[in-house]
């Protein structure tokens, strides 16, 4: 790999980073067990959208529920999911292996639509494989320096990309005028040539045919 492929392993694992560490600190759920689901879905080729739309959706179900939504509380119920005083990674685990369990695909459904919202059965590769494709994904899981790293390395680029277009801008201001003046000096060369450059095209078009 030359310096740009290098680069771009850097920039590919600073996204994914970012994504992890803004993900985490959204939903609530730790570094490692985040990358462990993200990693899992995206081995049973679940799209990382999905899963933190759905997962979004779960927390704030779960929020609810421990609020005292009595629907919410009876699904959990229903999962054999006891959410007082549990973790958001804790709960999430739980109800996706008790789910993985569920023979019947429709009763699966309508369970997990509660908890998930309309896209759970775009989750449902990940959920019928959820300990082997867990199980695969514990080999990739970075540490939470790793993970910070990498977040840092992103922002860190964000903001040079933001410097760059800056001085973009102080630059192309700064030869604004010259390149001003040069139209006006091309505009009034063609107005005041604009009979011979006829003519220089004209004589151009007739030797067309011969050429």
């Amino acid at each position: 790999l030359g310096g740009g492929g290098l680069f771009a392993l850097s920039k590919s694992f600073s996204d994914f980073a970012d994504n992890v560490q803004d993900s985490s600190d959204r939903l609530g759920i730790g570094v490692a067990s985040y990358q462990r689901l993200s990693i899992a879905a995206g081995l049973a080729g679940v799209e990382q959208q999905v899963l933190n739309s759905s997962f979004d959706k779960f927390t704030k179900n779960l929020g609810e529920a421990k609020l005292g939504n009595s629907a919410l509380i009876k699904t959990f119920h229903a999962l054999r999911v006891s959410i007082k005083g549990k973790k958001v990674d804790v709960a999430l685990e739980e109800v996706l292996g008790n789910l993985s369990k569920i023979g019947d695909a429709s009763k699966r459904n309508a369970v997990g639509m509660k908890l998930f919202g309309k896209q759970f059965g775009e989750l449902v590769p990940f959920i019928k494989d959820f300990q082997d494709v867990t199980a695969q994904a514990g080999g990739f899981i970075l540490n939470e320096d790793e993970i910070k790293r990498g977040d840092a390395f992103k922002n860190q680029l964000q903001a040079f990309y933001a410097l760059m277009g800056n001085l973009r801008n102080i630059a192309g201001s700064a030869m604004l005028d010259g390149f001003s003046e040069g139209l006006k000096i091309l505009s009034q060369f063609l107005t005041e040539n604009k009979v011979q450059i006829k003519e220089f095209f004209t004589a151009i078009g007739k030797e067309l045919p011969a050429a």
